[in-house]
């Protein structure tokens, strides 16, 4: 996605005045999911456990996005977190994230849009599917890794439903995604990130 200098600019000054060093292993949390389908959402205590690991024994700086309507749910991940994260959700365009997500070293979220546009930067992911299949709408390449447990009811939703879910079991597919998987994961990044100064491979596309 080609960006404008001022975006690019935009996106470096709100780092600096939270003071994130662009020489520190970056982490960008998206803990949304739009209304659509909120079943997609991963349980923000699940969002929180990770930030604060990721903070803690990785040394990561952790920033949160979100649209200015998402403020309230992530400021409720946040109000469950013991480190502070930096929180630029409804802070931003829609064409900044973008230019954020540029700098950053690796985007974790749910099944949703800011998925693709960190893809489309080129900026590794790890994503978190459940009601929907990664394996129709997951990223593609070794430096993504699309978790998703693959349960009997998954995928629920399709458009033949107008991706309405009829969940009978509480949101399943996403409570068996834990967060040890998730941060196993970032730390095999990590490591490559410190050791190549990039991430080339996440491991598997998709883990059952």
């Amino acid at each position: 996605i080609p960006l404008r200098a001022s975006e690019i600019t935009a996106a470096n000054e709100l780092l600096a005045a939270e003071e994130v060093d662009t020489g520190d292993f970056i982490v960008g949390i998206n803990v949304n999911a739009s209304d659509v389908a909120i079943e997609r959402r991963w349980p923000l205590e699940n969002f929180a456990a990770l930030a604060d690991l990721l903070s803690q024994r990785l040394g990561a700086n952790v920033i949160l996005v979100g649209a200015p309507d998402e403020v309230p749910y992530v400021e409720r991940a946040i109000a469950m977190m013991r480190e502070t994260p930096v929180n630029l959700s409804g802070r931003t365009t829609l064409r900044e994230v973008i230019a954020l997500m540029d700098r950053m070293h690796l985007f974790i979220t749910n099944d949703s849009g800011p998925l693709h546009l960190a893809y489309a930067m080129g900026t590794p992911t790890i994503s978190l599917f459940g009601p929907e299949t990664p394996l129709r709408y997951g990223p593609i390449g070794k430096k993504h890794s699309a978790v998703y447990k693959q349960i009997d009811c998954s995928p629920c939703l399709n458009f033949g439903n107008l991706k309405r879910s009829n969940c009978q079991q509480e949101g399943r597919c996403m409570k068996e995604i834990k967060v040890h998987e998730i941060f196993e994961l970032v730390e095999r990044g990590r490591q490559q990130w410190k050791e190549k100064g990039e991430i080339t491979d996440l491991a598997s596309p998709v883990i059952q």
